[in-house]
């Protein structure tokens, strides 16, 4: 995957004007999580908030920007791309960080064992088909998609 400098400058930029969601998200969890996660990380040509490269996971958080049906085309296209890149991307909005901190929490900590389950699994298939390792994955649609948590 290549990215352009265009794009690795404004990330570095992104990561020192972080949102507040942003910043929640980022130091009361993913910076102490034990997978690594990057934040601001660009990919092609575009800017994952957070990213753990391990699962293969992208985390986004969505302001108003990403509720205009101009937004909403845009991610889509954006995370079709990802998909083919077997990065399974989850959206979450400011006001869920917000207000449901406890379960965005939950909700990522599901994906990750069950992305890094499927990695192992596939793995050791892919290992004892072909004698060595080489992981695969699809993408996958959010689990939670903006709709309210529960």
């Amino acid at each position: 995957m290549l990215t352009d400098a265009k794009t690795v400058g404004r990330a570095r930029e992104l990561r020192h004007n972080m949102t507040r969601a942003e910043k929640h998200l980022w130091y009361d969890f993913l910076s102490k999580h034990p997978l690594h996660f990057r934040r601001q990380h660009p990919i092609v040509y575009y800017i994952l908030d957070f990213y753990c490269a391990d699962a293969r996971l992208a985390i986004e958080i969505d302001g108003a920007g990403h509720f205009t049906e101009e937004g909403k085309a845009l991610d889509k296209v954006r995370t079709e791309l990802l998909n083919r890149y077997g990065i399974q991307v989850i959206r979450f909005t400011n006001n869920q960080i917000e207000e449901y901190f406890s379960a965005v929490c939950g909700i990522i900590e599901r994906v990750l064992r069950e992305r890094i389950q499927r990695f192992q699994t596939t793995d050791e298939i892919t290992t004892s088909r072909q004698g060595n390792p080489s992981v695969t994955a699809s993408g996958d649609s959010s689990p939670c998609d903006g709709e309210p948590l529960k």
